[in-house]
């Protein structure tokens, strides 16, 4: 039996609705906090590994967890946040406004779309998928620290669940779930 931890980094000072993927912004003062709460948690766990997207937001989470629990982390660059492309830094109403031919391909194929610049869902969803297959062969208890597209993928492949499945995760920033895997392969999310 081993244990998953998926965190996602705190909470950064970005206007709600914005789709920020890959632009590398700082914790806010919030996000910090967050970070030290989701910390005091972690510490009572047994945690072998820690892996982190490449993104500040993420590293100065994993920095404050590490100090916390005395370890160090690893980046992994298949953690990093998809990319929105040309869509990133704006709200939904504002991509629609300036790029309209682009944001209706991407709405008629929100997972096989790859907007000018940016990532497919579907290339988010393969490297998500390499990750799991990664911690189902290492069977160690390894935390994760992340961002939200990434851990919803790794949520529904880790529970089985198709792809479509990761919209009903929600997984507010500084927010973590454990997957407890058994003997036999068999995930379950346990709700703390």
């Amino acid at each position: 039996m081993f244990t998953i931890y998926l965190l996602r980094h705190g909470a950064v000072d970005v206007a709600d609705g914005t789709y920020y993927g890959i632009l590398d912004y700082p914790l806010s003062d919030s996000g910090k906090e967050e970070s030290y709460i989701a910390a005091n948690y972690l510490k009572n766990e047994i945690i072998d590994e820690i892996w982190c997207s490449p993104l500040t937001r993420t590293k100065q989470t994993a920095d404050i967890i590490c100090e916390k629990l005395v370890k160090s982390y690893k980046i992994n660059e298949l953690l990093i946040e998809k990319s929105f492309g040309i869509f990133e830094g704006m709200t939904f109403k504002q991509i629609l406004s300036t790029y309209p031919e682009e944001s209706q391909l991407w709405l008629n194929d929100w997972y096989g779309y790859e907007m000018t610049g940016g990532e497919s869902a579907s290339g988010l969803y393969k490297r998500c998928t390499k990750v799991v297959n990664q911690l189902m062969n290492d069977k160690k208890n390894i935390l994760i620290i992340s961002h939200q597209g990434v851990l919803r993928y790794l949520l529904a492949e880790l529970l089985q669940l198709d792809k479509e499945n990761m919209w009903r995760f929600s997984i507010k920033s500084g927010k973590l779930a454990k997957i407890v895997v058994n003997d036999e392969g068999y995930a379950y999310l346990e709700v703390i």
